[in-house]
């Protein structure tokens, strides 16, 4: 059997006496996306961050390719070129180029000369739909662009594995189509990713495995069809009720 690409045992994140994440254990195997779904406050921003080593977690492990990264002490630098992430803020250098933004880590962490940095970012925007914005600023692009682009500063670093975090929230209904169709581009070049999300229908299309988190511990994870038909327990079928009668699945 195969090393999952990610695997979490028993981890445990506490901020003061504010317990948030109460003994996660998950697997991502290569080249899935797995949608993480909860209420507002059930711990999915944590859990990503823990992942990628922003927050150092209080109890448990997070395996990357069966190598623990969460002891103390690990070098967080070379996990996070592996894992990249994606925030719901966009999080862009407001004073920088597009161009800039994109190629500042690939030149000062992976040693990427100008020339073959500033090659990829054209690349990628390209790919994007952004490739007249390549000398704009931040303050010049819609939030759904923005996104894009930090999107496309994420990849600029080859990373292996992808979390992103409600990386449609603080959008412009209108304009979250245009960020979730990136995300359907790199979940068919097969990406790994976990995704954090509101939108249920598009956690019901893309993903390989839906999990619901509430009260910072996994309740169930499941196929979509099985998860979004047949939920097991209580608290999940309460949520998917509530989200439908919203008209939001």
């Amino acid at each position: 059997m195969s090393v999952p690409k990610i695997s979490l045992r028993g981890v445990h994140k506490a901020f003061g006496t504010n317990s948030v994440l109460n003994g996660i254990d998950m697997d991502i195997a290569e080249g899935t996306v797995v949608s993480l779904i909860g209420p507002s406050g059930s711990g999915k921003s944590t859990l990503l961050r823990c992942i990628n080593l922003l927050e150092p977690i209080d109890d448990g492990e997070i395996f990357l390719d069966g190598t623990d990264i969460s002891v103390p002490g690990f070098d967080a630098n070379p996990v996070r070129r592996r894992i990249g992430m994606v925030f719901q803020n966009f999080n862009l250098f407001p004073h920088m180029s597009v161009q800039d933004n994109i190629t500042l880590s690939p030149i000062r962490t992976l040693g990427v000369n100008k020339a073959d940095a500033r090659a990829k970012a054209e690349e990628l925007l390209e790919r994007f739909g952004l490739a007249d914005k390549v000398n704009a600023f931040p303050d010049q692009l819609s939030g759904g662009q923005q996104q894009r682009v930090a999107i496309a500063r994420s990849l600029a670093m080859n990373p292996e594995v992808m979390l992103l975090d409600e990386i449609t929230s603080a959008l412009d209904p209108e304009l979250v189509g245009e960020v979730l169709d990136v995300v359907r581009e790199l979940k068919s070049n097969g990406m790994t990713m976990l995704l954090a999300t509101h939108e249920m229908g598009f956690a019901k299309e893309i993903a390989d495995r839906v999990c619901f988190l509430h009260e910072g511990q996994i309740l169930e994870c499941s196929s979509p069809k099985e998860f979004f038909t047949h939920p097991t327990h209580q608290r999940t079928q309460q949520f998917l009720q509530r989200v439908t009668e919203a008209g939001r699945l």
